[in-house]
C-alpha cells in the first residue's frame, strides 16, 4: 500500500522535516527530467542535488511511509497505534503551532475520529492491509463526494432509511 502522489507530496514536509520549498522543487524536477514519480526521486533524493541533511530526511520520512501501515495492521489497538505514531513524529504539536487553539484542537479531534473509525472498520473487515487501502479508498471516495457541488444531484435513499416515510 503505497501513498498516493498528491499525498505524498502533501505530507513530505508536515510537520515539518526539514524539507523546504528549494529541496521539494529540486526533487519535483529530478522526477520530471528522469521521468520517474515523486515518490522514486524521494528514494533517490541523493542524485536530486539537495543537502546530505535533507537525504536524510526524505529517507527517515519514507522510512515511516513504509512502516506505518504494517505497524499499525499488526497492533492490538490499530487506532491507538495510529495517533501514537502521528504524535511520534510531532504532528499534534505541529498543529498546535500552526493554527490557532481551537482550530488545532478541531483538527486533532477529526485526526482521533478518524483513528476511531479505522478501528472500528479493521475489527470488522480484519486487521490487513487490504482492509487499510478498502478503508482509506472509501473514506476518500466519501470526501470526494461530499466536495462536489456541482448543480443536479440525485439522492438515494434505501428502503430502511425510507421506512415511515410517506410518498
Amino acid at each position: 500500500l503505497m501513498p498516493s502522489e498528491y499525498w505524498i507530496r502533501r505530507m513530505i514536509n508536515t510537520p515539518a522535516r526539514g524539507v523546504g520549498e528549494v529541496a521539494f522543487e529540486k526533487i519535483n524536477k529530478f522526477a520530471l527530467d528522469n521521468k520517474i514519480s515523486f515518490w522514486k526521486a524521494c528514494e533517490r533524493a541523493g542524485e536530486a542535488d539537495i543537502g546530505p541533511a535533507v537525504v536524510t530526511a526524505v529517507s527517515n520520512y519514507l522510512q515511516w511511509i513504509r512502516e506505518l501501515i504494517p505497524n499499525i495492521v499488526k497492533s492490538a489497538k490499530p487506532g491507538a497505534a495510529l495517533m501514537s505514531e502521528l504524535e511520534k513524529i510531532g504532528y499534534k504539536q505541529d498543529l498546535q503551532k500552526t493554527y490557532e487553539p481551537e482550530s488545532a484542537q478541531n483538527r486533532w479531534t477529526i485526526v482521533e475520529i478518524f483513528a476511531r473509525l479505522l478501528e472500528s472498520y479493521l475489527a470488522k473487515e480484519g486487521a490487513s492491509i487490504e482492509s487499510v487501502d478498502s478503508y482509506l479508498e472509501a473514506i476518500s471516495l466519501r470526501d470526494q463526494l461530499e466536495g462536489r457541488e456541482d448543480g443536479a444531484k440525485v439522492q438515494l435513499m434505501t428502503l430502511h432509511a425510507a421506512k415511515g416515510l410517506e410518498f
